[in-house]
C-alpha cells in the first residue's frame, strides 16, 4: 500500500506532463487543442505532485520542472505588464456577456448593467426571448444592432455613443453574424468587433472556429487604425488559433497586468478557463477589466474600461 501510495504522484504528475506537451500540437487535432485550454490547471496539480515527491524522491520530482514551467510560460505574463495609464478625454466602459440562450434570470442581467452603466453593451446567445425581455429596456442606448437567433449565436451591440457603418461581416463558414461597427472618439476612429465563433467540440467545429479567429484576424489587419476584438471566442490563450489572432490581426491580450480572469464554466470553478476576451490595437489602453459576477449564465460578465493613446 505504502509504494502504491508513492506511484500514485508519480503517475499522474506523468500524465499531466503528456497532457502539457501534447496542447503544444493543438492546432493540428481538435482533442489537442481541448487539451491546451487547461494550462492553469496542469500547473496547480503538478505543482502539488511534485511537492509530495520531493518528501520521499526529490531527484524523481525534478523530470517534471521543465512540464512545470512550460504550462506556466503563457500565464505567468498575464500578471504583470500592459497599458493602463495613457491620458485621454475619454475612458470607454464596455460590457460583454453571453447570455446563455436558455438563461431566465433577465432581471440579473438587468441589474447588473444598470450597476456598470457601460457606453457599449455586447450580447451573444442573444434570442428572441433575450431580445424581448431586455434587448427593449435598453432605450438609452440610441445605436444599436441586433440579431437575434434561435440557436446559441445570436449577437447584439448596444452602444450610447455613435456608432457609424454597422455591419455584419462575412467571416463564417456556416452563417453565425460577426458584427462591426465605427466609433468617433475626438480626433480617433476605433473600430468594434464583435464576434462568437462555433465551440471546438469535433473536428468539424474545430476547423470551423479557426476558419472564422482566422478571417477576424484579416479583417483587423485591413485597417490601419484602432480595433478591438470582443465576445465568447470559444477558444484561450493557450490554443494555436488564439495566438494567430494575435500576430495576424497586431492585437494584445487586455488581461494583461490583471492576471487570468477565467470566465467559464461558472458551474464549476476548478476547471474554468478564460474563453470571454477583450483584444487590442496597441493605440488602445486597458484602464480596468474584471470578469463580473454571476447573472445565471455559465459565463461570467466581462467588463472593461479602455481608452485611446493621444499621442498616437
Amino acid at each position: 500500500m505504502r509504494r502504491l501510495l508513492k506511484e500514485i504522484p508519480i503517475i499522474s504528475a506523468s500524465i499531466i506532463s503528456i497532457n502539457i506537451t501534447l496542447g503544444i500540437f493543438g492546432s493540428s487535432n481538435w482533442i489537442l487543442d481541448l487539451l491546451s485550454h487547461f494550462q492553469f490547471q496542469y500547473f496547480v496539480s503538478l505543482l502539488i505532485f511534485i511537492a509530495i515527491m520531493m518528501l520521499y524522491n526529490w531527484r524523481l520530482s525534478l523530470i517534471f520542472i521543465p512540464f512545470l514551467m512550460l504550462s506556466a510560460k503563457d500565464f505567468l505574463p498575464l500578471y504583470y505588464g500592459g497599458n493602463h495609464g495613457a491620458a485621454t478625454d475619454k475612458t470607454i466602459k464596455l460590457v460583454s456577456i453571453n447570455l446563455l440562450s436558455s438563461n431566465g434570470q433577465f432581471d440579473n442581467v438587468l441589474d447588473y448593467l444598470k450597476a456598470k452603466n457601460p457606453d457599449i453593451i455586447i450580447l451573444q446567445e442573444y434570442t428572441e426571448h433575450w431580445q424581448a425581455m431586455i434587448g427593449e429596456k435598453l432605450e438609452e442606448y440610441s445605436f444599436k444592432r441586433e440579431v437575434p437567433r434561435s440557436d446559441n449565436f445570436g449577437i447584439a451591440m448596444f452602444s450610447k455613443l455613435g456608432l457609424d457603418n454597422i455591419t455584419e461581416l462575412d467571416v463564417s463558414e456556416n452563417g453565425l453574424p460577426t458584427l462591426a461597427a465605427y466609433i468617433r472618439l475626438k480626433d480617433h476612429k476605433l473600430r468594434i468587433i464583435a464576434t462568437h465563433p462555433l465551440p471546438p467540440i469535433s473536428e468539424g467545429y474545430f476547423k470551423r472556429r479557426n476558419f472564422q479567429l482566422k478571417k477576424v484576424g484579416e479583417f483587423v489587419s485591413s485597417y490601419n487604425g484602432q480595433s478591438i476584438v470582443v465576445g465568447d471566442l470559444n477558444t484561450t490563450s493557450y490554443s494555436g488559433s488564439f495566438k494567430e489572432l494575435l500576430d495576424s490581426g497586431g492585437l494584445q491580450d487586455s488581461r494583461k497586468g490583471f492576471g487570468l480572469q477565467t470566465s467559464w464554466p461558472t458551474w464549476f470553478w476548478p476547471a474554468s478557463i478564460t474563453v470571454d476576451h477583450f483584444l487590442h490595437t496597441n493605440t488602445v489602453f486597458i484602464r480596468y477589466r474584471e470578469a463580473g459576477t454571476d447573472i445565471g449564465s455559465d459565463h461570467l460578465p466581462l467588463y472593461v474600461e479602455f481608452g485611446i493613446i493621444d499621442n498616437q
